[in-house]
């Protein structure tokens, strides 16, 4: 990909979303801005599906067994407290959403005690946690299992030789909220859902969906990364097979093997001819369901079904097209602080009612926040048809983060986008919000992306002082480094 000189103002309020080819409004002209006659450079065709659920590899149909740990758990801020004197807390939530602990930065712990489901025996489970402010240590039967920094992704540690069936278990999490993150409140605790996850030796832990339109025949050409697991003794031929729910005809089946203990990525690709495709819209935002299963020897290992949308994005130096056709780009800015009742935890009825005021409002498109969003938020994006673009929480030029090659920056990176991948709201990838300029980081994070965790969507960065001629390093933050340049403007 080659950079792009386009300007995009996700905060006008300009009245209707559609702009005709001939009267497409030109953005501000950036130094070597191309000119605007130049034919169309980026090609950016997704095919995306929308996760339901926390469940990366979509909603089970078979071979799953799930038991949520969510509910009241027991609180305290000093572990050396008797259990008596620990109060009740809700999970998910945020100990600052209590008024005695409002204002309370530094380290909570989390108890409680469970029963696991019979349902679970003899499978291989994980446990689960959607997401835990900032830095997380979890034990289970006074013993820890592991650990976790980043406040807004999803983690899970293997506990199928730790449970004890039969009786109840003990699950304690030490959460730390000292480090804060850009301009918003340090929401502490366990803020995501927490569940038991089980399931046989072989499993399906993703399915990646990626299509091409072609807008001139009207059909798509779609590819599929599937990553599957054995956590079994012996090895595994592990058949694959894919149809669409509303197409019964079988689209892959192919069998690969899977030594004991691997984790192995396979691809796969299929094509769908004119009368299939239903292009994903902000007006009328189409979906499918691929459901693939997983057999062995004949027998069901795992089986899931995933929605999915399919469109295009197509980016020149004048325009931004959806499906061929030039839109004008109308959006908001939305942070999911609550400083009374829900902190970052927000009911899901809060949240559809956010994004459908927005959608009334004529917003079509948004850099939305500068952290990994909530699954709720993200499934109500997809149906309204809201295009996003979405980060991780690094700010400004921050030295604990923005450096080459940080392996907790490319965690962040990997977690985000291999929950959130399949969601046709998501247009691009930000690594970094707010930077002074331009540094190694960057490049070397935009690289990552692109080489090892998504070479399809746009990836970008927001600056709030490349169009400044009084901040130092200005000329080092070129935003045309950027597939879709975002310039913050204050004052």
């Amino acid at each position: 990909m080659t950079p792009k000189s386009l300007f995009l103002n996700f905060f006008a309020t300009l009245p209707g979303q559609r702009t005709p080819a001939a009267r497409v409004t030109s953005p501000p002209r950036l130094t070597g801005r191309p000119d605007a006659k130049a034919p169309l450079r980026l090609l950016i065709p997704l095919m995306m599906l929308g996760a339901v659920g926390w469940a990366a590899a979509g909603e089970p149909i078979s071979g799953e067994t799930s038991q949520s740990l969510d509910g009241v758990w027991r609180f305290t801020t000093d572990a050396s407290k008797p259990p008596a004197s620990w109060v009740d807390m809700k999970v998910p939530g945020n100990w600052d959403s209590t008024p005695e602990f409002s204002t309370y930065v530094g380290v909570g712990w989390y108890r409680r005690t469970f029963t696991p489901d019979p349902a679970l025996k003899g499978k291989s489970v994980r446990i689960h946690f959607g997401a835990v402010y900032h830095e997380a240590e979890v034990f289970l039967n006074g013993k820890s299992i592991g650990t976790h920094v980043g406040g807004y992704t999803p983690f899970e540690f293997d506990v199928s030789n730790k449970l004890v069936f039969g009786q109840p278990n003990e699950i304690t999490v030490s959460a730390d909220n000292t480090y804060k993150r850009g301009a918003w409140w340090p929401w502490g605790g366990i803020s995501r859902s927490v569940t038991l996850v089980g399931n046989n030796p072989v499993r399906l832990v993703f399915q990646h969906i990626h299509g091409d339109p072609d807008l001139a025949a009207g059909i798509a050409s779609v590819s599929v990364k599937y990553r599957l697991q054995n956590t079994g003794a012996t090895p595994a031929d592990v058949t694959i097979t894919s149809r669409l729910a509303s197409w019964d005809k079988e689209l892959v089946n192919a069998t690969h093997t899977v030594n004991a203990g691997e984790t192995k990525d396979v691809t796969a690709r299929f094509d769908l001819p004119k009368e299939q495709v239903r292009l994903w819209h902000f007006d009328h935002p189409e979906f499918y369901h691929l459901e693939t299963t997983l057999t062995v020897a004949g027998e069901v290992q795992h089986a899931v079904s995933d929605r999915f949308g399919i469109r295009k994005i197509e980016i020149s130096a004048t325009e931004f097209r959806l499906n061929g056709e030039p839109v004008r780009l109308v959006g908001f800015n939305r942070v999911a602080d609550d400083a009374g009742k829900y902190g970052n935890t927000e009911p899901e009825v809060l949240v559809n009612g956010d994004v459908d005021l927005m959608k009334r409002a004529g917003a079509n498109m948004q850099r939305i926040n500068c952290v990994p969003q909530a699954t709720t938020l993200l499934n109500r994006m997809d149906e309204k048809g809201m295009m996003i673009v979405v980060g991780i929480p690094v700010w400004g030029d921050d030295p604990q983060t923005t450096v080459v090659d940080n392996p907790l920056t490319k965690q962040w990176l990997r977690e985000m986008i291999e929950r959130d991948y399949n969601h046709p709201c998501i247009i691009g990838w930000e690594v970094a919000n707010e930077s002074y300029q331009y540094l190694g980081y960057h490049e070397n994070m935009i690289d990552y992306v692109r080489k090892e965790l998504d070479p399809h969507r746009l990836l970008t960065f927001a600056s709030w002082n490349s169009y400044r001629t009084d901040v130092a390093g200005t000329e080092k933050h070129p935003v045309d480094k950027a597939d879709l340049p975002m310039i913050n403007m204050y004052r």
